[in-house]
């Protein structure tokens, strides 16, 4: 699988799977380059609605957690969770994991006590992973972990260097040294040294959930499970607002180019997604 980025100027492969790197596809390549080195290769494009539709739900569902939540990136966020007692943590990282997954996005959540450690233990994580020993935790992850910059890779490759902890044991000013800046930093991350305060996020004021589809839906059914999710997650944002609505707007544009509008005044103001699915329908 590959991803083509055709928002560019020139469209090439902006991610790709292990599988296609393995079968020679590289990062920039142009589509037909790809498809000559893996014939078999799959190629996927952006979908900006739904990736807007995700990074809207993931917050929604990271504010109910804490209302110090930074939007770190695309699927990925990071939360600080201070102000719930601590034996609450790990079960909150649990149900917000859950709650993505009945949203339809598969999660993973990592505790620890900087954002870069409970991002590398998010990127390890089935589910929930806590980290409670960070230098064992760090020795075994492999060194690419911690983003080395691709010139470095096959210098460390040839220092035998294979996992953070085989960085770490090397004296912190001789790697300095030897690779300057990026070393240094590289050293610094994989040591879990790195450490910020989060950038915060805030939660939004207009209440709106939207997808572009790429083919026409044309029965009822697909049109009813697209909604459901998406009157879900802004159940979730009134909650987190707590705020109820009074009304509803759903509007539909069709394959002529027109649109459909419907307003609905609520019988009384909730932000219960089954009352709010009930009245659509």
């Amino acid at each position: 699988f590959a991803l083509l980025d055709g928002a560019r100027r020139k469209a090439c492969i902006t991610a790709l799977s292990p599988a296609a790197r393995s079968a020679g596809v590289d990062l920039g390549c142009t589509a037909p380059l790809a498809i000559a080195r893996c014939p078999h290769l799959v190629i996927l494009v952006p979908d900006a609605s739904s990736e807007a539709e995700a990074s809207a739900a993931l917050l929604s569902v990271a504010f109910t957690l804490s209302p110090a939540v930074e939007d770190t990136g695309p699927g990925l966020c990071t939360i600080d969770l201070a102000g719930r007692p601590v034996g609450q943590h790990a079960s909150a990282l649990h149900e917000a994991v859950r709650r993505l997954a009945d949203l339809g996005l598969p999660a993973t959540a990592g505790l620890a006590a900087t954002p870069l450690l409970a991002l590398y233990a998010a990127r390890e994580a089935a589910s929930v992973k806590v980290v409670e020993s960070p230098r064992a935790f760090l020795d075994r992850l492999p060194i690419t972990a911690a983003e080395p910059a691709p010139e470095l890779l096959p210098v460390l490759a040839g220092w035998g260097v294979r996992t953070l902890g085989d960085l770490t044991v090397l004296p912190k000013v001789e790697v300095a040294r030897r690779l300057g800046p990026p070393g240094l930093e590289l050293w610094e991350r994989a040591a879990g040294q790195t450490c910020r305060p989060i950038r915060r996020t805030y939660p939004a004021l207009t209440f709106t959930a939207g997808l572009d589809f790429e083919h026409e839906i044309e029965t009822l059914e697909p049109l009813v499970f697209v909604l459901r999710r998406c009157l879900d997650r802004l159940a979730a944002d009134l909650s987190v607002a707590g705020l109820s609505a009074t009304d509803l707007n759903l509007e539909l544009r069709l394959s002529d180019e027109s649109r459909h509008r419907h307003h609905l005044r609520l019988p009384e103001p909730t932000g219960q997604a089954d009352i709010l699915f009930r009245t659509l329908f």
